[in-house]
C-alpha cells in the first residue's frame, strides 16, 4: 500500500537525516515505564526503495543523543544486564499513570547512583465498573500483575555460614509491594498470568491456579 502511494507521489518517507533528527528528539522523551525494543528493522538495503537504509540507525541516534547532552530513560537503556549490585545500592521507584480503563503502576528497583533497573513489575488496577463486570470471572474485583522481570545478580551484603552472599528476592519484594497497593485500592484479590514454568514460583507466594489466571486473596 505505501509503495503504491510512493509511486503515485502521495507518500514521501523520511530521509535518513530527517529520521535521525526525529529519533534523537523523541527517544529521550520516552517514559521510564516503556521499553524501546525495536527502532529499525533489519531489512536488506537492496529491498528498500526509499528512505533510511542503515540498520544501525538506533546506535547512530543514541550517539547523537549523547552528543546533545541528553539521555535515554526507557527500560532498555537502563537495564542492568548481568552486573552484580548489593541491596544497599537499590531504591524502589513507583510510577503511577492513568489509562482509559483504570490505573497502572510501574514498580521498579533501580540503583541509586546510576539509575539502572534491576527488576520491575507492572500492576493494573481496572476501574470499578470494569472489575465488577469483567467477562472473565477470575478477574472480577481483582488487580492484575501484567509482568514481572528481574535482571542481573542482585546480592545482599550479608554472608551466610558457607561464606556465600545471599541472593535477594526482588521478584518477591515487587509482588509484595503490588499486594500493598492492591489493598490500598480496597481490592481483595490479585491475579497474574503465568506460564507453566512460573506456576511453582507463584504458588510459593500464595497464588492458586485458576482456569485462566493464578490468583491470591488478600
Amino acid at each position: 500500500m505505501l509503495f503504491k502511494l510512493y509511486e503515485e507521489g502521495k507518500f514521501k518517507p523520511y530521509t535518513e537525516n530527517e529520521l535521525l533528527m526525529v529519533l534523537s528528539e523523541t527517544m529521550p522523551t520516552t517514559p521510564r515505564y516503556c521499553r524501546l525494543s525495536r527502532i529499525i528493522r533489519d531489512i536488506p538495503s537492496e529491498e528498500i526503495v526509499a528512505g533510511n537504509k542503515k540498520t544501525n540507525l538506533r546506535q547512530i541516534a543514541e550517539e547523537l543523543i549523547e552528543k546533545k547532552g541528553k539521555r535515554m530513560n526507557d527500560i532498555r537503556s537502563r537495564e542492568i544486564k548481568n552486573e552484580s549490585v548489593s541491596w544497599d545500592d537499590l531504591v524502589l521507584e513507583t510510577i503511577r499513570y492513568d489509562t482509559s480503563s483504570g490505573k497502572e503502576f510501574f514498580l521498579s528497583y533501580r540503583t541509586k547512583d546510576t539509575d539502572k533497573i534491576c527488576g520491575f513489575l507492572r500492576l493494573s488496577i481496572p476501574e470499578k465498573k470494569y472489575r465488577e463486570n469483567n467477562f472473565v470471572e477470575e478477574l472480577r474485583d481483582s488487580s492484575i500483575i501484567r509482568e514481572v522481570h528481574v535482571y542481573g545478580r542482585v546480592m545482599s551484603l550479608d554472608i551466610d555460614s558457607s561464606g556465600e552472599s545471599q541472593h535477594l528476592g526482588l521478584g518477591k519484594r515487587l509482588i509484595q509491594e503490588a499486594e500493598v497497593i492492591t489493598k490500598r485500592e480496597r481490592i481483595q484479590r490479585i491475579s497474574v498470568i503465568s506460564a507453566i514454568g512460573t506456576r511453582e514460583y507463584y504458588k510459593k507466594r500464595g497464588f492458586e491456579i485458576g482456569r485462566l489466571y493464578m490468583g491470591k486473596l488478600l
